[in-house]
């Protein structure tokens, strides 16, 4: 029987940042005449669930998960949220990213991307 620590152990995130800038693309595109953030899903696998993170601003925290059988499909995106006037889409970075085989990467550094873990593997 494996102990409770190991266990936790076991279900951290599988990849670092780096890997997940090899599955996603983030993008500024205007829409409506605001820049807005775009996450783009290069992978094979659908996304169902991500945390994306600007930095210096704590409030400026994008996450979002997708319900059965909802997911961001591969070649598609999903538009994050609208930047501020002095952020830059290319500060921003993958905090956490999970995929519909259950794998995942990212950093998991902020609450909300510990959070979403916590709740996507408890199911």
């Amino acid at each position: 029987m494996l102990s409770f620590a190991f266990a936790l152990l076991l279900a951290q995130p599988s990849a670092p940042t780096a890997k997940c800038v090899s599955r996603v693309r983030l993008e500024e595109r205007v829409i409506d005449g605001k820049r807005s953030l775009l996450l783009f899903n290069r992978s094979k696998i659908g996304i169902v669930g991500y945390v994306v993170t600007l930095p210096n601003n704590p409030a400026n925290i994008f996450s979002g998960k997708f319900g059965d059988p909802s997911q961001l499909a591969p070649n598609s995106f999903v538009k994050l949220g609208v930047l501020a006037d002095d952020q830059s889409p290319s500060s921003a970075g993958i905090d956490y990213l999970r995929f519909r085989d259950g794998s995942t990467c990212g950093p998991m550094a902020t609450k909300d991307a510990k959070d979403l873990f916590s709740a996507q593997s408890a199911r």
